[in-house]
């Protein structure tokens, strides 16, 4: 089943229901000892995504938040609270927004103080609501902009919005291109459901396919996980011949459509995707790296410079080849909301966010973000955010925009 759509005009819908899946646990500090008024282990929830179509993108916030509490706990836990380590309560969120809100509630459940997740837009907007109500500090590296428009107080995003996204990846796509001497003229889109596809399609539409003179020769809808046949948008593209396909579904999606056009014996049209789930080698296995050379997808956090290379070295220790953000920033968000804690010497989460808001971190593990700074705004977004526009390139990632963070040039495989 596909992530459901989250727009404005629905989130009141959504508060009752997040409100109704509430009644379960009666205290976020209800749990067994690892909340605001207990002893033991202090519990951080990880809400993630290990079944449904962004099953990969839990996978990795998984790996990351594994690797920050086994380095708290290896180092003695938190000082201020006489050495108590840290309890992970991961919870599946599966596929959709009322699965998602479940795996809250049994998270909120257990007594958790503080967490991080769900990576995905949509029901990261429902999971940040439950937190809010029970006032437990939360972090999410989730683009949308209504997570921080909403005027809450315990919800910290460490990435850019997704309007911010799209600007930054369509003005990439025409400074790149016009660097190398190309011209672009013909994009389509195949957009999925989630809350940042509809945006970010939205946006080319009314925006920037005008501003950088595109032409949206397709544009077609396609439900996260959907999927059966792409013969008939493989053939659309042939026949409308778009040089670049934006936004994108899920990755088995994705991989349905490339590879059909490699059957048909086409050079596969370059994807310009939006967001870190595009960025693992879960996608260029689905794809195989020649139907996925070419392709660009932005991201929020990454191995830019400084320690995030360090980061990056125990991510492949622990077993995957591709660290990237969602690898990163889970590990980065849990680092914080220790530090967070340690600095309140308090379980309670009234205290934790007021540190929380506190944060500015500089060098250290805030290297996984392109500005080498986190701290957030009175909106709970970080201040010093940024993203940077990745490429696929001979099955490996290379940053190629902006020109202060790039570390290769840019390919076109269908490009004269």
């Amino acid at each position: 089943m596909p992530l459901k759509e989250i727009r404005r005009r629905d989130f009141l819908g959504l508060a009752g229901l997040a409100a109704t899946a509430t009644a379960v646990p009666a205290l976020a500090g209800c749990g067994s000892g690892g909340g605001a008024g207990g002893s033991g282990p202090i519990k951080l929830g990880l809400v993630i995504h290990k079944t449904g179509p962004f099953a990969d993108t839990g996978r990795m916030m998984h790996i990351g938040a594994q690797i920050a509490v086994d380095e708290i706990n290896k180092a003695g836990g938190i000082k201020s609270l006489d050495g108590a380590t840290i309890q992970l309560v991961e919870e599946d969120g599966g596929g959709t927004v009322e699965s998602s809100i479940s795996a809250m509630n049994r998270a909120l459940s257990e007594g958790i103080v503080a967490g991080v997740g769900t990576g995905i837009s949509s029901p990261t907007i429902a999971v940040t609501e439950l937190a809010e109500r029970r006032k437990i500090p939360w972090t999410t590296v989730s683009f949308a902009d209504q997570i921080t428009d909403r005027g809450f107080k315990y919800t910290f995003a460490t990435s850019p919005k997704t309007s911010e996204f799209t600007r930054l990846f369509c003005e990439a796509v025409d400074v790149l291109a016009k660097s190398d001497g190309k011209s672009v003229t013909k994009i389509g889109i195949i957009a999925g459901v989630n809350d940042v596809a509809v945006q970010g399609a939205k946006q080319i539409r009314e925006i920037f396919a005008k501003q950088y003179g595109w032409q949206i020769v397709m544009d077609e809808t396609v439900p996260e996980g959907s999927l059966k046949d792409a013969a008939p948008l493989v053939s659309k593209i042939s026949s409308t011949k778009p040089q670049l396909l934006f936004v994108g579904p899920a990755t088995g999606d994705i991989a349905l459509i490339s590879k059909g056009q490699v059957e048909q014996g086409l050079v596969p049209v370059p994807w310009v995707l939006s967001g870190a789930p595009f960025l693992s080698g879960a996608f260029v296995q689905a794809l195989g790296a020649s139907a996925a050379n070419g392709t660009f997808a932005v991201a929020a956090s990454g191995v830019f410079k400084g320690e995030a290379s360090e980061i990056a070295e125990k991510v492949k220790a622990a077993g995957d080849a591709y660290p990237q953000e969602y690898h990163l920033s889970t590990y980065a968000e849990i680092h914080m909301l220790v530090q967070a804690i340690d600095r309140a010497k308090s379980r309670k989460g009234e205290a934790i966010r007021d540190e929380m808001a506190k944060t500015d971190l500089k060098g250290g593990v805030s290297s996984v973000w392109p500005a080498q700074r986190m701290r957030f705004g009175p909106d709970g977004r970080a201040v010093d955010r940024q993203a940077a526009m990745v490429q696929w390139q001979n099955d490996k990632t290379l940053t190629v925009f902006p020109e202060n963070l790039a570390d290769g040039k840019t390919v076109w495989p269908t490009f004269a």
